[in-house]
């Protein structure tokens, strides 16, 4: 477990309209207004975190320190590319922006799927 207490197990985030995020354990894939999207391993664990720690500005060394090992040197920027995927894909599904970019702080969820 994480500092930042991920845990393994799957679970549902539902937001004040009762719209749900489905997270699947081991598929690394969400279901959004029962429709699935598919994410790599690092988008569902960006993902996960950021509603786990719902409205607190995740910065991009937090989520460095807790994807990627020291065994590898990973510029900061990454971050900004598996976010902007993250986005393209729900916007699939929903036209909601759902992540909130705090600029020259991070990223946070704005924990919204209501439309």
């Amino acid at each position: 477990m994480s500092a930042f207490g991920l845990c393994t197990n799957s679970f549902t985030f539902l937001s004040e309209r009762k719209k749900e995020i489905i997270f699947q354990e081991g598929k690394t894939q969400i279901i959004i207004n029962n429709e699935i999207i598919i994410l790599t391993s690092v988008e569902y664990q960006m993902l996960k975190l950021l509603i786990q720690e719902n409205n607190k500005v995740i910065s991009r060394e937090q989520f460095l320190d807790v994807l990627y090992t020291l065994e590898y040197e990973v510029f900061d920027r990454v971050i900004d590319v598996h976010i902007r995927n993250i986005r393209k894909k729900i916007k699939t599904v929903s036209n909601k922006e759902i992540i909130k970019t705090v600029y020259g702080l991070g990223y946070s969820f704005k924990g919204d799927l209501d439309e």
